[in-house]
């Protein structure tokens, strides 16, 4: 968001929500300033990201689709999936436009 002057994932997922007709919203928060990924390994990006978001609104036995730009390991998923269970959500799935290395 820092260098392109705004969210894509959250643009994403505003068209994507507007095409299943559903709502949209950012619900998670980071509880925690983390590094980059990038040059991280599997192990390195997991350790950054674990318990860096909380879902600080009750989702209880609601089904989210969590929207991500790019993702490479999965622990940035991961990571917001375990805040969104944490909150209630009873179902969490996971989409990307796009796959890294």
């Amino acid at each position: 968001m820092r260098t392109r002057g705004y969210n894509q994932s959250a643009k994403i997922a505003n068209v994507t929500a507007r095409l299943l007709e559903v709502p949209a919203g950012s619900v998670l928060v980071r509880t925690r300033a983390t590094q980059s990924q990038v040059g991280l390994d599997g192990e390195g990006r997991r350790a950054n990201v674990d318990g860096a978001f909380a879902c600080p609104q009750d989702l209880t036995d609601l089904a989210v689709l969590l929207i991500d730009d790019v993702v490479t390991t999965g622990a940035t998923l991961d990571a917001c999936g375990v805040a969104l269970r944490a909150a209630g959500a009873s179902v969490v799935q996971a989409t990307t436009v796009a796959t890294g290395s």
